[in-house]
């Protein structure tokens, strides 16, 4: 990009360069200037989208020699509604969302003055369930639903919520393999997890709220295991019989020893999460407030460290984090609307409320 995109990338270049030789030194400092609340960036929303966002505002401080914005783990809901409540430095900057701005939404971002606003969409998140390649792992499918009483800490039986009882996939549904239930997954501080409990957990139990809603059970039939590594693969291996919860990047790299589990009939595969069909698939979002990405080096800083294809390429460190990249004419696309609202044009498409 031309004008302001060029500085920025010079600036990070020459930062780096200084970082590497040992003398970086923060701007602030040698202008002698003080950092006020209001040049400080905050970004609250989505867990799912959460480790990506902290990624990219750790290289901030690493690369940029700039502050690193504030990112809260708030939940997609809770964060729109901060994003949406105001215009001043008590109010975030941006929001991380699992999904588009609903309707009513946008409604509320323009009764309280938010009227101008870039939507970028950040790439795809894929959750899978794999098991072993071996001939002696178990081959079936499952539903959302399957997936639900397997993991829920307790479970609808006869009208009423109970500790979870299922033991064997054939317990969940009588047409599953007579096999012990065993999953191993990633631990509660996982943006997975957290995906986990938006697509699987919620839908099934919210509506009667029980107290341990959205909650995986905790009597030895999900075992908690670091995500995408290669001690879950050793423990597959071990027990054919089991399953574990990955992201769609880590299964990819390892088609030779693992193969993801379809969900509601479809298998994981890069097209099906791309075009939607998928179950545990979705796209993943962020929104700036214009105005504020036109005052703030630091947030258009963050929006350019995201672009780079170092960090949003199909090998850049995004993925390696478990992002799903977007299609390269997604990609023009929001490079094409970042560079009208940076240049100040009110033509940004229907990116801009």
């Amino acid at each position: 990009m031309k004008g302001l995109f060029v500085f920025l990338q010079t600036l990070k270049a020459v930062s780096i360069a200084l970082f590497f030789g040992g003398i970086l030194l923060s701007q602030n400092t040698l202008r002698g200037e003080t950092q006020h609340p209001e040049d400080f960036v905050r970004i609250v929303g989505s867990t799912a989208v959460f480790p990506f966002s902290a990624l990219l505002s750790e290289r901030l401080s690493l690369f940029w020699d700039l502050p690193s914005p504030i990112i809260e783990r708030t939940g997609t809901g809770v964060g729109i509604n901060l994003f949406c409540t105001g215009m001043t430095a008590a109010f975030p900057d941006g929001v991380n969302t699992s999904r588009p701005l609903n309707a009513s939404e946008r409604s509320l971002c323009q009764n309280n003055g938010v009227t101008e606003i870039l939507e970028i969409k950040m790439g795809y998140g894929g959750i899978v369930l794999a098991r072993t390649a071996s001939e002696e792992s178990a081959h079936f499918s499952l539903t959302l639903n399957d997936l639900f009483k397997a993991l829920s800490k307790e479970v609808l039986v006869n009208g009423a919520w109970i500790p979870n009882p299922y033991q064997t996939w054939q317990d969940v549904n009588p047409e599953l393999p007579n096999l012990p239930l065993v999953i191993f997954g990633p631990p509660p501080t996982s943006g997975i997890r957290d995906a986990l409990r938006e697509i699987v957990l919620d839908p099934f139990c919210s509506l009667e709220n029980p107290q341990s809603c959205g909650l995986i059970r905790e009597d030895g039939a999900y075992i908690e295991m670091p995500e995408n590594s290669m001690l879950m693969i050793q423990k597959l291996e071990n027990n054919p019989s089991a399953l574990g919860i990955l992201g769609y990047p880590f299964l990819d790299q390892n088609q030779d020893v693992l193969k993801g589990v379809p969900i509601n009939g479809i298998d994981p595969m890069l097209s099906t999460i791309l075009e939607g069909s998928y179950p545990l698939s979705r796209p993943l979002y962020f929104y700036l407030k214009v105005k504020n990405l036109q005052e703030k080096e630091n947030l258009q800083a963050y929006l350019s460290e995201f672009m780079d294809e170092a960090v949003w390429g199909e090998d850049g460190v995004l993925v390696e984090k478990g992002l799903i990249p977007l299609k390269e004419e997604e990609k023009m696309k929001i490079r094409e609307d970042v560079s009208r609202v940076l240049e100040k044009k009110s033509d940004a498409s229907d990116t801009i409320l």
